[in-house]
C-alpha cells in the first residue's frame, strides 16, 4: 500500500524563508565584523599616534635626557 505524498509546497516555502533569513543574518554579521575590524584598525593607529606624540612631548620637556622608549 503506497500513500500519495502530501503537497510539500508549503514546507518548501517555509524552508526557503528560513534559508533566506539565515543568509540575511550572515550578511549582517559579516558587515558588522568588517565595521568592527575597521574601528579596531583606526583605534590602533590613533593609539600609535598618541604614543608618538607622548614621546615627542617627553623629548621636548627634557631635551638633554635620553628616552627610555
Amino acid at each position: 500500500m503506497t500513500s500519495t505524498p502530501k503537497d510539500q509546497a508549503a514546507r518548501k516555502h517555509q524552508i526557503a524563508l528560513i534559508e533566506s533569513s539565515i543568509a540575511k543574518n550572515a550578511a549582517a554579521i559579516e558587515h558588522t565584523e568588517l565595521t568592527l575590524k575597521r574601528q579596531i584598525e583606526k583605534q590602533i593607529n590613533r593609539l600609535a599616534e598618541l604614543r608618538c606624540q607622548k614621546i615627542l612631548l617627553d623629548i621636548a620637556e627634557h631635551p638633554g635626557r635620553r628616552s627610555q622608549h
